[in-house]
């Protein structure tokens, strides 16, 4: 609006505004704005682009407190003064509106994003901001009002800060609110500048930082993201600098004497373990520089720094480790477990790979319960395939497989329910691994997990088309092989709605469809207990399908409420023979009570074709009466009309004759229907019409018809 005013014109002005609202004359708006910010002078200028600084700067979105007490700091000041601190709404004054209180988030961000671009697009303006932003929050750590805090430990081990009235860590960072970010985010802005007053300020931070209440919360607010009651004791400098990777801070560090290389935290884990953890490689390099680094010690269950970089597949610390004579890369943990066995685990490909083609590791070493790199693959494989409905399986396992195959891996070995890899890379669709399973010979198919399912049947059921048609082109693979319940591959396809499968099943000329399990259940009566329409029909058009196969509680396939709520069941016409009309074998085939299906308009809809087992359903609810035709080959209607009486007390219809005495009436009942709908509905307009009062008129359309609501 500014901007807008500043115009000397009427028509200059709308041409300001017309740029704005286009978004062609923020930048100018926003330039007037922090010309006016910086006029302000003094330290209300000073606090205004402060504020636009830190809030367009931040490593995490800034709370009103968390600004106020970062402003309130002095640089070169030996203690932090809360006199010194600003109030929010002064801080946002001075920022001239460009600054302001998200509501929902409740914390600060800028006007508008386009500001945040306009900053990022003018770096002139704050040309030391993280330097800057790391040496207040060294300032605010170093202050002897922070220094005061002490670290304490309770008898279970856990950390105790108290300040003041503080019970615990929390009330602590209630009573400093800028001490979380500061902690948490010091070294972040110090890598994008490390200056001398910041080096000489970290340095005097990290010298005794195991005693620094910085060192609880930057466990339990930044490394382990909440869970710091559980703290870590022993934090050094080390392992802090090894934690943000600034090589220039720790360059120094390391040259000062009395600083322990190898020291460790209550969990025995090295700066050096540090850096490989958290993946600062700069550091990593540093730290084996040094002359008296350990890297191949003990951290802790008899593991190494290698072992814990091969199992987080830190690909770039592994090469490092193993450039070095003094690593052993078959090193055993306290279960003879090797850098290998842990990689495979986790599915690390590019550390396994870097593993194998050294000649001098060992594929095969066996833990004390037997287990190989390959059968821990194998079994995580598993393990990650039986959630594959909610998580995706990382591929890597994949090519993790191949390489320790080829090394001489057991492809055969069950886990403790019976099932081989080829089982899980089956259910799972892994059809790399599976072409490379039947094509080594030794793997067998037909192999059976304690249920007695086999692999074709769980890729049938996962819906796993490719790895079916894999399986399927063998020439020893049992398409009906049963298991222990009597299931059969189909009949998990039928079941879970795996249509491509079933089609594929289906084409085969020694698939049975009417197949039943223990409980008499057939893949029809799957299909239409789990409503499965796509395969009902796949099922349907053959004509060997039985939809009158009871199971165990005798129920048939037409019994199920999908059988009777779908608007189109039936035998395709296709190739199906259909009894004439006028027999007396349609005579019995014809429904005496009708409860659902498709009628519309007196005709049924082709290519389907009425069967005892086919119920109807008379599009657009109840009606007076209505008619169905009975269907031939042709797909044409003989036009054998029957009339339907509703039941007021069940609401079901009947046929109105003896579907015998029918006799031929016409090509087609559509006419006969539409002249009494149209008669009939006339009536009740004009009846509607008449009657005096709601009152009348429902009680002539019940006189009418009974079952009116």
């Amino acid at each position: 609006m500014d901007a807008v005013l500043a115009e000397a014109t009427i028509h200059q002005r709308r041409q300001a505004l017309h740029r704005i609202t286009k978004g062609l004359g923020l930048q100018d708006a926003y330039d007037t704005t922090l010309n006016r910010i910086r006029q302000q002078g003094g330290s209300k200028s000073r606090l205004g682009m402060d504020a636009l600084m830190w809030i367009s700067h931040c490593e995490r979105p800034l709370r009103s407190q968390d600004l106020c007490h970062a402003l309130g700091v002095e640089l070169g000041a030996e203690d932090f003064s809360i006199h010194n601190v600003p109030s929010i709404r002064t801080v946002l004054g001075y920022t001239l509106g460009l600054a302001i209180i998200d509501e929902k988030e409740s914390t600060l961000r800028l006007l508008h994003f386009t500001l945040q671009e306009y900053l990022a697009q003018n770096p002139t303006l704050f040309v030391t901001a993280h330097s800057m932003m790391a040496e207040i929050c060294l300032t605010y750590l170093n202050s002897r009002s922070i220094r005061a805090l002490r670290l304490n430990l309770d008898p279970h081990g856990r950390y105790s800060i108290r300040f003041l009235r503080s019970s615990g860590p929390d009330d602590a960072l209630r009573e400093t609110p800028f001490l979380e970010y500061a902690t948490c985010f010091w070294g972040d802005h110090a890598t994008s500048g490390v200056t001398e007053p910041v080096k000489s300020l970290a340095l005097r931070l990290l010298d005794g930082y195991e005693n620094h209440v910085s060192a609880a919360v930057l466990w339990g607010k930044r490394i382990s993201k909440g869970y710091w009651y559980d703290g870590v004791q022993g934090i050094t400098g080390l392992h802090c600098i090894a934690f943000f990777g600034i090589v220039e801070i720790a360059s120094t560090m390391l040259g000062r004497k009395g600083w322990q290389v190898n020291g460790r935290d209550s969990k025995s884990r090295t700066p050096l373990m540090w850096a490989v953890e958290y993946e600062n490689i700069r550091m990593v390099e540093l730290f084996l520089e040094q002359e008296d680094i350990e890297p191949d010690t003990v951290i802790k269950d008899g593991r190494t720094v290698f072992s814990f970089a091969a199992e987080l597949g830190n690909e770039d610390a592994v090469k490092l480790l193993l450039g070095r004579r003094d690593i052993n890369p078959n090193s055993k943990d306290k279960n003879c477990r090797t850098p290998l066995s842990f990689a495979a685990e986790r599915g690390q490909e590019g550390v396994v790979n870097l593993l194998l083609e050294r000649g001098d590791v060992d594929p095969n070493s066996s833990d004390h319960n037997g287990r190989t790199p390959f059968s821990f693959a194998a079994q995580r494989f598993r393990e990650l395939n039986s959630f594959q409905d909610f998580f995706s399986l990382p591929p890597r396992y994949e090519g993790v497989m191949k390489q320790l195959l080829e090394q001489g891996g057991d492809p055969n070995s069950p886990d403790s329910n019976g099932r081989t890899l080829l089982s899980f890379a089956a259910g799972k669709g892994g059809e790399g691994l599976v072409k490379l399973l039947l094509g080594r010979g030794d793997v067998d198919p037909n192999s059976s997990d304690s249920s007695g399912r086999t692999p074709l049947s769980f890729a049938a059921e996962y819906g796993q088309e490719t790895v079916v048609r894999l399986l399927l082109e063998l020439g020893d693979v049992d398409p009906n092989l049963s298991d222990n319940t009597g299931r059969t591959p189909l009949s998990f396809a039928a079941e879970y709605g795996q249509e491509d499968v079933v089609k594929l099943l289906l084409g085969r000329g020694d698939v049975d469809p009417n197949s039943s399990d223990n409980n008499g259940q057939t893949p029809l009566s799957r299909a239409t207990k789990w409503g499965q329409e796509g395969v009902l029909k796949l099922l349907l058009e053959r004509r060997d399908a039985n939809p009158d196969s009871p199971n165990s509680n005798d129920q048939k396939p037409k019994s199920y409420p999908i059988m009777k709520d779908r608007e189109v069941v039936g035998r395709s016409l296709s190739g199906s023979r259909i009894p004439d009309c006028e027999s007396s074998e349609a005579a019995d085939r014809i429904p005496t009570s009708v409860t659902g299906g498709n009628v519309s308009l007196g005709e049924v809809t082709d290519p389907f074709t009425l069967t005892e087992y086919s119920p109807l359903r008379i599009i657009g609810g109840p009606s007076l009466g209505a008619f169905i035709s009975c269907p031939v080959v042709s797909g044409t209607h003989l036009g054998h009309p029957l009339r339907l009486i509703q039941s007021p007390q069940d609401q079901s219809y009947s046929l109105s004759d003896p579907p015998a005495a029918i006799s031929t009436s016409g090509s087609s009942s559509a006419f006969p229907f539409f002249l009494r709908s149209l008669i009939l509905f006339t009536f009740l307009f004009l009846a509607l019409i008449i009657c005096d009062g709601y009152g009348d008129s429902l009680e002539l359309l019940q006189a009418i018809h009974p079952a009116w609501p």
